[in-house]
């Protein structure tokens, strides 16, 4: 069919609107989709626990650490 100016005067290409309309009718590209989307998922899953294999984190320090508490100063009184 080609291509063909609309009432707004902007061009539609109808070749590639067929074409769109194939895709998005089409079962496989849903399936498609999933596919990749597990395998992303995957990936960045190994990618997660490879990560925290590598990495020496030590949740519990060694060091004891202190807080001290001050209490609370009374704070100054304004003059009249």
């Amino acid at each position: 069919m080609g291509k063909a100016r609309s009432a707004r005067g902007e061009l539609v290409d109808f070749d590639l609107i067929k074409i769109k309309n194939q895709l998005a009718a089409s079962e496989s590209s849903g399936i498609e989709v999933a596919r990749r989307q597990r395998f992303i998922d995957n990936k960045e899953k190994n990618a997660v626990a490879a990560n925290l294999e590598t990495t020496d984190f030590d949740p519990v320090p060694d060091v004891e650490t202190k807080i001290e508490v001050k209490p609370e100063q009374e704070p100054p009184k304004r003059k009249k």
